[in-house]
């Protein structure tokens, strides 16, 4: 489990933790089990998966972005800077349950902000600092007259939420990275297997990373955000964009773009883990740039991609699986597209 720092004098104590029954049995309805399972079965093939994460939100005054500024605008950073200070501080006061902060910016729309979480070789700790900065983002804008949001597409014209995932996987035993290489890509065989078996399985993965109706006013061209099972590097436009270290000027990360805030961060990043790990054991064969398929372009149509997919209903376990469909369908008539 991880604990949160209870000096925050805004949240009493927590814990994270798995669940288990009273028989001491872990659930099967667990998502936190879930991802730590995949994480296991990396570790039992000698990959350790690194994963990082970037968390878009909105802050907001009577339902309006606070500001009309865009990227790496000074003013928009400046005058937001007693809450933004506050919530860093707040995240940090809560380590044990928070990954280290490496930056904290203006993004593209209006009153949009990003929060970048160190890189970690334990994926759940992503996954807990997601929640925790969900946790605390809100508190914090509430306390100071303001409401954040993270939904996927809360204005129709203006950019939308992400939560980019970044993952990256290194030899358990040697600690060496395995993505960059020589092959025509930029990367090793080992992360080609890997990318592949992403973008194999992105069609399916894409209603637990995108999981309302909302997020598919996000997943469009033009926005950065991937609508199509690509790869490509340093193109934002693909759904798995290959990241360049400019110093040395080799791949250094693969960042997942069809990811919002919205998501489970347990059930994403274990369904990305299980995809990255099943195309290197299948040493599943990486397509050109720039090529794939359209991703569904509504919940209901990922959903049903889902429904189909004996390899996720194996790797979640029958009973997760099955429930995450069913209060999937169950939401959709009801839910709006506001």
């Amino acid at each position: 489990s991880s604990g949160i720092n209870a000096e925050w004098p805004l949240r009493p104590g927590e814990a994270y933790a798995s669940l288990y029954s009273s028989k001491g049995v872990v659930s099967s309805l667990c998502p936190r089990s879930f991802l730590e399972r995949q994480v296991a079965q990396a570790r039992e093939d000698n990959i350790h998966f690194a994963v990082g994460v970037e968390v878009e939100f909105i802050l907001m005054k009577d339902g309006v972005p606070i500001n009309n500024q865009h990227f790496a605008n000074g003013p928009k950073l400046t005058e937001e800077s007693e809450l933004l200070d506050e919530v860093a501080t707040a995240l940090e006061a809560q380590s044990s349950a928070c990954r280290p902060i490496e930056v904290l910016h203006p993004e593209s729309g209006p009153g949009q902000y990003e929060i970048v979480f160190r890189y970690t070789t334990n994926p759940v700790e992503i996954a807990d600092s997601v929640i925790t900065a969900r946790q605390t983002i809100h508190a914090i804008s509430k306390k100071h007259g303001y409401q954040a949001t993270f939904m996927a597409k809360p204005f129709p014209d203006q950019v939308g939420n992400g939560l980019h995932l970044h993952i990256s996987c290194l030899d358990a035993k040697k600690g060496n990275s395995l993505v960059p290489g020589d092959q025509p890509s930029g990367l090793s065989e080992v992360a080609e297997y890997m990318v592949a078996g992403i973008l194999k399985r992105l069609p399916q993965l894409v209603a637990i990373t995108a999981p309302t109706p909302n997020s598919y006013r996000r997943i469009k061209p033009g926005f950065w955000t991937g609508h199509k099972a690509s790869w490509a590097l340093e193109d934002k436009e693909s759904a798995v964009r290959l990241c360049l270290d400019f110093n040395t000027g080799t791949v250094s990360n693969v960042e997942l773009k069809t990811c919002d805030p919205t998501a489970n961060p347990y059930l994403a990043v274990g369904g990305l883990l299980a995809a990255a790990l099943d195309g290197i054991r299948s040493k599943a064969e990486l397509g050109p740039p720039a090529v794939g398929p359209v991703l569904p372009t509504s919940l209901t149509e990922a959903i049903a991609n889902l429904e189909q997919s004996t390899f996720y209903e194996e790797a979640m376990g029958k009973d997760l699986f099955k429930t995450f469909i069913e209060v999937k369908k169950k939401k959709v008539p009801t839910a709006t597209l506001r």
